[in-house]
């Protein structure tokens, strides 16, 4: 008697593993044809893109960060034209030499190129770095 319960239990099992094996087959099948039918009256519809990765929209904070970072790099490598693409041609530089401030782009990238040539092996890293933006005014402290 204790045999034929075993069996019964074992069927039961097998049953409901087939059927939900039978399910999840037929759910992948009618999803993959639903989503090739959206794809294919995409296609029809939407023009050709020319790019095709993802753009994740970042908060104020966030490019600001980016910014500052691709700032940092191009300084380290001295590549003097992603520098001016990220300095205006009339910014402001203030030494930390407690000298007069510089006024225009031109300015600066002579007293750049005399500082890199004097710190070329040094890494410049940094961490903790908190970005604060109220309306159209924003400043960047890191250590």
């Amino acid at each position: 008697m204790a045999r034929t319960s075993t069996v019964r239990v074992s069927s039961r099992v097998l049953r409901s593993l087939v059927s939900a094996l039978v399910c999840g087959t037929l759910l992948v099948a009618l999803a993959t044809e639903a989503a090739g039918q959206k794809e294919k009256k995409r296609k029809k519809d939407a023009p050709p893109a020319s790019d095709t990765r993802t753009v994740i929209p970042m908060s104020d904070e966030q490019q600001i960060d980016y910014m500052i970072s691709g700032l940092l790099g191009a300084w380290q490598i001295g590549d003097i034209e992603r520098l001016h693409q990220t300095y205006a041609d009339d910014a402001m530089f203030v030494s930390g030499n407690r000298g007069p401030p510089m006024i225009g782009w031109s300015n600066y990238v002579i007293l750049y190129q005399q500082q890199r040539a004097r710190t070329q092996h040094i890494h410049l890293d940094r961490s903790n770095t908190y970005v604060k933006v109220s309306s159209a005014f924003a400043w960047a402290c890191d250590q």
